[in-house]
């Protein structure tokens, strides 16, 4: 008998497992964004176009170049210790469009810093 009751037991507790998994269902959509990856930010948005011509401002300051913030063409962020917008800008450089790509970290105070800018 006290096999009997450990079979019992067994077969329940493997029905009762079965309905408590937590794998996805085929339906189920998969997590788009892992904790500090690089996720897709609106180019059209207040937060994005301030940092960018932040990053602009910030590079004619360094470089003593006469640029101009244009238009975001692409923008990505990724949540740190504030958020890193990495930017594909169109810019004007001295009358002439250029594009370049900027990586600005934007800290928890407010303040920008831009950390990479390479012209394409």
């Amino acid at each position: 008998m006290n096999r009997f009751v450990g079979i019992v037991l067994l077969v329940g507790a493997v029905a009762l497992l079965g309905g408590c998994r937590t794998e996805r269902s085929a339906t189920e959509e998969p997590a788009t964004q892992m904790v500090g990856a690089w996720s897709k930010a609106d180019v059209i948005n207040a937060e994005v176009e301030e940092v960018a011509t932040k990053a602009v401002s910030l590079r004619a300051e360094e470089s003593g170049e006469a640029l101009e913030f244009q238009e975001v063409l692409a923008a990505q962020m990724q949540v740190v210790a504030g958020v890193n917008y990495r930017l594909t800008l169109r810019v004007e450089d001295s009358g002439k469009e250029r594009t370049a790509s900027a990586i600005v970290w934007k800290k928890l105070d407010g303040t920008c810093e831009l950390t990479s800018w390479s012209w394409e």
